[in-house]
């Protein structure tokens, strides 16, 4: 038998070597991490997401794409996620119908703007640690939503659901209410009449905007969080 042994080979010539599968993200991932697979998938589709959101592209792109070996070697160590958040995030998504990838999206991006054990406030109290939540807790209500919502199957709008998770989590901090988690529409036309003449006339509208990440205070709201002398930060 003869064997050919080649050096140097582009990541990207696996997709050709492994007999008509092409490698995605996750493959590269799991064996930059060593992740279990359906760990390191999760996680790839977060960091394309990210990625897209980095480059300046409208959150109704943010899903687009393939990412590359080489990307994917750039954008770990940009966002480390260690596989045991992952597996958290995974079941608290499964206890409450919400995209995991979703999750890791919306923590990754609150913990740009504050500590980690802050955003931990809202990710560890949703699922069913919510029942210990009385009121209009918005980890309760976004459980409840969630649940009601995608009626027991998990959303693949991961992007949708991350919006969804940084508006309950800038309630929670702020105390105020979160009322519904209408999720983002996209452009599109509208028929509306026209006062004057009466007749119907094509209306564009934008997309709504993804929700940005409520600044920190000096102090956060007690409201649902209690006066716990750990809920301030500095």
């Amino acid at each position: 038998m003869t064997a050919q042994v080649t050096y140097n080979l582009s990541p990207d010539t696996f997709a050709a070597i492994d007999g008509g599968r092409v490698r995605a993200a996750g493959d590269f991932v799991a064996q930059i991490t060593e992740m279990r697979q359906s760990n390191s998938n999760v996680y790839a589709a977060a960091l394309k997401i990210l990625a897209n959101r980095a480059a300046g592209l409208h959150w109704m792109r943010w899903t687009s794409g393939r990412l590359t070996a080489e990307q994917v070697q750039d954008l770990v160590p940009r966002w480390p996620v260690d596989e045991e958040r992952i597996v958290r995030l995974v079941s608290k998504g499964k206890q409450c119908h919400s995209s995991a990838t979703g999750l890791i999206v919306a923590r990754t991006i609150i913990a740009e703007v504050w500590p980690e054990s802050i955003a931990d406030l809202f990710f560890d109290g949703i699922g069913e640690t919510s029942r210990e939540f009385v009121g209009r807790d918005p980890r309760s209500l976004y459980t409840n939503t969630m649940i009601n919502v995608n009626r027991g199957v998990v959303s693949r709008d991961s992007v949708q659901q991350s919006a969804q998770a940084i508006k309950a989590f800038n309630a929670l901090v702020s105390g105020d209410s979160i009322g519904t988690l209408k999720k983002m529409k996209a452009a599109g036309v509208k028929i509306i009449k026209d006062r004057r003449t009466g007749k119907e006339i094509q209306q564009e509208y934008p997309p709504d905007r993804y929700p940005e990440v409520i600044q920190p205070a000096i102090n956060i709201s007690d409201k649902w969080l209690g006066n716990d002398d750990t809920r301030s930060i500095g």
